[in-house]
């Protein structure tokens, strides 16, 4: 399932990986696209030209989530992506970018949306599922005990299996 050795992919698809084996629900959805459509990367923010970079990164978005879709399928689940319907798509596609990225803001469009819907969290920070659930500090916790840099750690991990 995991045919990456980046380390940040590595501890983004963990936490997804684990809810699909362990809920009890039959489908489960996940928020992938969000940041590639709406500008939610800050790297976004300083690119050259920010609109190739998102195209980019939904491609690579979407070729995750047939994996994933793939292995929730092995597990008798479903995996959707809202994000990621041509609706939404083409939706983002049509959005001037400064609607979605002006500054540090990020991923604005949706920030208001949710504002409208009256939804208290619009405003507040968000965390990447990757270092709010602690996966990656546990990664690189691992691999400093074994003497291993975190890529030669993750190198090592993908050719014993």
């Amino acid at each position: 399932m995991l045919s990456s050795t980046d380390p940040v992919r590595i501890a983004y698809t963990i936490p997804i990986l684990c809810v699909l084996e362990e809920c009890a629900e039959g489908c489960v959805l996940a928020g992938n696209g969000a940041d590639e459509l709406f500008g939610g990367y800050a790297k976004y923010s300083d690119a050259e030209n920010p609109g190739q970079m998102m195209a980019t990164d939904l491609e690579k978005m979407q070729q995750e989530a047939n994996l994933l879709t793939a292995h929730a399928a092995a597990l008798g689940r479903r995996i959707g992506f809202p994000f990621a319907t041509k609706e939404v798509i083409s939706f983002a596609r049509l959005t001037p970018l400064e609607q979605k990225v002006k500054g540090s803001g990020r991923k604005l469009i949706l920030r208001e949306a949710a504002r409208l819907m009256g939804l208290p969290s619009y405003d507040r920070p968000k965390k990447a599922a990757q270092y709010s659930s602690g996966i990656l500090k546990e990664m690189k916790r691992i691999s400093r005990k074994e003497h291993l840099g975190l890529s030669e750690w993750i190198t090592g991990m993908t050719r014993e299996r």
